[in-house]
């Protein structure tokens, strides 16, 4: 069954307040408080550059092993189920993508002005 706890930094964090998901089963969503997705952010921005310098095979394998270990939660809920499954189907389509090089020489079709406007430079 689905706890109200979210994992941040290391630890499980759990949460009081939680939402209803409307399903029968009665599955309820924990609510992170703006302290802890404060903190869930500062951890985020701290290990950005270091995991954006490892290979793209090791994100595409990282990747995987999470969709795995998804994949083996237990729970008797149907969303739950059917989230799960969209999640770890994602997860396998970034890992693909990630692999392949193709992403990584992108361009646009048509070059981007840059207008000048009351609100900074803005792409149109």
């Amino acid at each position: 069954m689905l706890k109200s706890h979210h994992f941040i930094n290391g630890r499980w964090i759990c949460l009081p307040e939680t939402t209803d998901s409307g399903d029968p089963s009665e599955v309820a969503f924990a609510q992170a408080s703006p302290i802890q997705i404060d903190e869930a952010c500062k951890i985020a921005r701290a290990v950005f550059c270091p995991y954006s310098r490892t290979e793209r095979s090791a994100r595409a394998a990282f990747l995987r092993t999470t969709a795995k270990e998804i994949e083996v939660l237990d729970d008797e809920s149907r969303s739950a189920s059917g989230e799960r499954e969209r999640t770890t189907d994602q997860l396998g389509m970034f890992a693909g993508l990630i692999k392949k090089d193709d992403y990584l020489d992108a361009r646009l079709r048509k070059p981007c002005r840059i207008a000048r406007r009351n609100r900074g430079r803005i792409c149109v």
